[in-house]
């Protein structure tokens, strides 16, 4: 759910196929558990933190920044979005 990657085409409603790695390079579209709650966003998973970030012009979220103390796992590397239509 939400709108916060509709910049990037995933939209709300969408499904991801996610393979999935504890690990990605940065800039790549990942599926991100914090506090045990998934989000899909662009990661910088550097040596000392996490750095989430949207893909919405329109509403211009901030950057969700993160230490690796934090309840923060990447879950895996988003490789499709796809919808079905009716």
């Amino acid at each position: 759910r939400g709108d916060s990657m509709v910049d990037r085409r995933i939209f709300n409603g969408d499904f991801v196929l996610v393979r999935p790695q504890p690990r990605l390079d940065p800039g790549e579209i990942g599926v991100v558990a914090i506090n045990g709650e998934a989000t899909i966003k662009e990661v910088h998973a550097m040596r000392d933190r996490i750095v989430l970030v949207s893909h919405n012009r329109e509403k211009d979220y901030a950057d969700q920044i993160y230490s690796r103390s934090d309840d923060v796992r990447i879950v895996g590397k988003v490789v499709m979005a796809f919808r079905f239509v009716q």
